[in-house]
C-alpha cells in the first residue's frame, strides 16, 4: 500500500491567526451528517449576513412549515487507519532521509511518539469540567458550539465560573424545551 498525503489547512491559535498549508497522512471520506439549520439566502441566491459578516442560519422547514432535517454527504479528513504496515511508514519516512534505511526507521519511530503525545494530550484537554458538562447535555456538535459561546460571553458579562454559566443556561434551556 502506497501512503497517501492530503493537503490540509488548518488555522493557527492565537490573537493572529493565519491558516497554514501542510501534506498529511490520510484520505478524504465521505460522511453523512443531518442539518438542522442552513445558511439564509435573498431573493437572488446570496448568502445573508448579519452586522459582524456572519452567515445567518435558519431551520429547515418541510413542505407544512415544521422544522425538519436534511441528509447531506460531507467530506471529511480521516487518519485512523490509514497507515496499515509499518513497512508503508518507513518506505514514506525514507523519502525524506535520502534512503538512509536506519534514519527512515528513527523518523518513523519519532513520528509514532509524536502523534501519540499529541493524541493522549488531546484526550485530557478534553476532560476538563466544562467540557464533561457539555457532553453530558448531549447537544449535537452545532448545539453544543453555540452552548459553549453562550456560556462563555454569559461568564464574561456577568463575571462568573463558566461552570456557573453553563449551570444557568442549561436551566433556561430546559424551562424553554418544557413551554414548547
Amino acid at each position: 500500500m502506497a501512503i497517501v498525503t492530503v493537503t490540509q489547512v488548518k488555522k493557527t491559535r492565537g490573537a493572529k491567526s493565519r491558516p497554514v498549508e501542510f501534506q498529511a497522512i490520510g484520505k478524504m471520506v465521505q460522511v453523512k451528517v443531518n442539518r438542522e439549520k442552513q445558511v439564509k439566502l435573498d431573493a437572488e441566491g446570496n448568502k445573508v449576513l448579519d452586522a459582524d459578516g456572519e452567515e445567518i442560519m435558519v431551520p429547515i422547514l418541510d413542505a407544512e412549515g415544521k422544522p425538519t432535517t436534511r441528509e447531506e454527504i460531507i467530506e471529511e479528513f480521516k487518519s485512523e487507519g490509514v497507515v496499515t504496515e509499518f513497512t508503508d511508514l518507513v518506505e514514506f519516512a525514507a523519502t525524506f532521509t535520502n534512503g538512509d534505511a536506519k534514519a527512515a526507521e528513527q523518523l518513523a519511530c519519532d513520528w509514532a511518539a509524536e502523534g501519540y503525545n499529541d493524541w493522549a494530550f488531546s484526550r485530557e484537554v478534553n476532560r476538563d469540567e466544562f467540557a464533561d458538562f457539555i457532553r453530558e447535555l448531549g447537544l449535537d456538535e452545532e448545539k453544543a458550539s453555540q452552548f459553549r459561546r453562550s456560556a462563555r460571553l454569559f461568564a464574561a458579562m456577568a463575571e462568573i465560573s463558566i461552570l456557573d454559566a453553563a449551570l444557568v443556561l442549561k436551566t433556561n434551556m430546559q424551562k424553554n424545551l418544557a413551554a414548547a
